[in-house]
């Protein structure tokens, strides 16, 4: 006899040692549960658990101290729907503090992004690699970007830019 058939033969004849325990277990004169139920409806009826009776009564202490539902007051499929205030309101609390105006200092219009330097007969000559107004500028000193700023000096750290019209002189550096 070979292996793989010893072993399909212990394997058949587990199962039905297995099947003929568990046959032997269960009760030969055992009724359907409805039918239990049906023999014996007071019973179930008068004899609780008194575990469900403290879980129920846990249960109901909470439904009392649960507060109740309050409708929402707004409606959040609808986006511009004003809201109610919630109550009446007196005449003389309706006033209003005035706006207060907050203007927020301008920012610059370029930003510094690099400085490029070159050897020139007269010392390094800088170039300034200004990024604004979605588009990048190459200035040296004395250049005019878009007729806004002139390039007054351009360091190792920073630029200088003063305005064409009447201003505040700009100076960019790094960040």
């Amino acid at each position: 006899m070979t292996s793989t058939r010893l072993t399909a033969l212990v394997s058949g004849l587990g199962l039905v040692a297995t099947w003929v325990v568990n046959s032997y277990q269960v009760p030969a004169t055992s009724a359907p549960v409805s039918a239990r139920a049906a023999a014996s409806p007071a019973s179930r009826d008068e004899t609780p658990l008194p575990v469900v009776h403290v879980n129920t009564d846990h249960l109901r202490e909470d439904a009392r101290l649960r507060p109740s539902f309050a409708a929402p007051r707004r409606n959040p499929f609808q986006f511009s729907a004003p809201m109610t205030p919630a109550g009446p309101v007196p005449l003389g609390a309706t006033s209003q503090p005035a706006p207060v105006d907050v203007v927020a200092p301008a920012l610059p219009p370029y930003t510094l992004s690099g400085i490029a330097e070159d050897a020139g007969p007269d010392g390094p000559v800088r170039t300034a690699v200004l990024a604004g107004h979605r588009d990048i500028f190459l200035v040296h000193e004395g250049d005019t970007v878009e007729g806004r700023y002139t390039v007054v000096k351009i360091a190792a750290d920073g630029v200088e830019l003063a305005p064409v019209g009447p201003g505040a002189p700009l100076v960019l550096r790094f960040k």
